[in-house]
């Protein structure tokens, strides 16, 4: 017997449309109000799901880092640690190109949220994972002798900022925007990287 899908929620509702909303159109163009008209609903009932427009923000980059971990994780799958860490770099920017607003959403225009004192631990943990992914990569290629001892984490936060420069450089207008230039010019800035890093 086929079990019947089970209808989204209100609050699902709700973050599917401010997602919607923001994908679109940016974080200028996302509103409680705005919501509200396209479900039907007075203003007032999206605040019994979420507190404010900050609250909703902090859910859609929860949503994000879900994705971006996505990506990430299918690197683990890869048969040798050099391959893995050959797959990371490569599904970081597969993640940018094919996602843009939801990588704005987890690293670009929100990033006055995480200099919060309140980060929900909802995005924290996200976050933490997505991170996770990097560090356990950097560590398997550690111990495989592929890059020199140290810190894992640091190596991990190393890798990541150097992909995040990359791609923010494209996102911003800055580095060539034709995805086979930029895409030549990212994984051969990688490999220097990576050059620096190994034993």
């Amino acid at each position: 017997m086929k079990r019947r899908r089970s209808r989204p929620t209100q609050k699902e509702r709700i973050l599917k449309v401010g997602l919607e909303l923001y994908l679109r159109e940016g974080i200028d163009g996302l509103s409680m109000r705005r919501i509200a008209r396209k479900l039907g609903v007075v203003v007032s009932s999206l605040y019994k799901h979420y507190a404010n427009k900050e609250a909703l923000v902090w859910a859609m980059i929860a949503e994000g880092y879900d994705r971006f971990a996505e990506y990430l994780t299918q690197a683990l799958d890869a048969p040798t640690p050099a391959e893995q860490l050959q797959r990371l770099t490569a599904q970081y920017l597969a993640f940018a190109l094919e996602h843009p607003k939801y990588y704005e959403v987890i690293f670009l225009n929100p990033h006055h949220y995480f200099q919060s004192d309140n980060i929900p631990d909802a995005a924290r943990e996200k976050s933490r994972a997505a991170f996770s992914i990097l560090e356990r990569i950097a560590k398997t290629c550690m111990d495989a002798r592929l890059l020199k001892s140290g810190d894992a984490q640091a190596i991990a936060y190393t890798l990541w900022t150097h992909a995040h420069g990359a791609v923010a450089l494209r996102l911003t207008g800055v580095a060539p925007q034709d995805e086979t230039t930029f895409s030549a010019f990212y994984f051969y800035s990688f490999q220097n990287l990576l050059n620096g890093l190994k034993r």
